[in-house]
């Protein structure tokens, strides 16, 4: 999948969360208006974006791992390894994002896991 096809998904869970009610026309301090807001919390899965009926949820989570060398990255397995100038060596081994929950009822799930660093859809 490509970048834009996972944006797109992503933009369809975050208008899907925000119900299928229109909030035209109705003062934003009414109970009404308030009763159709998605509820945003945090929890052990991340960031979570459910409806106030609980037909849907969506969890985002970000997972990030890398890996910080000095003087050198690899080895030294020769004397002319030790030779080399110290470098410092920053590489992001995983960058992720994971996105998860039900739509329309709890019994329908769904979750994907999307590698930042390759472009990858896991």
């Amino acid at each position: 999948m490509s970048t834009v096809t996972v944006r797109r998904l992503l933009a369809l869970a975050v208008v899907g969360l925000c119900g299928a009610r229109p909030l035209a026309g109705q003062d934003s301090t009414t109970a009404a208006s308030r009763d159709t807001l998605p509820i945003v919390t945090h929890g052990n899965k991340g960031f979570e974006f459910r409806t106030p009926d609980g037909n849907f949820l969506m969890q985002i989570q970000a997972r990030l791992q890398f890996r910080y060398a000095y003087p050198f990255d690899a080895n030294p397995v020769s004397f002319d390894d030790f030779d080399d100038q110290d470098q410092h060596v920053f590489k992001v081994n995983r960058a992720r994002l994971k996105v998860g929950g039900h739509g329309y009822r709890p019994w329908l799930k769904y979750y994907f896991e999307y590698e930042l660093a390759s472009s990858n859809l896991l």
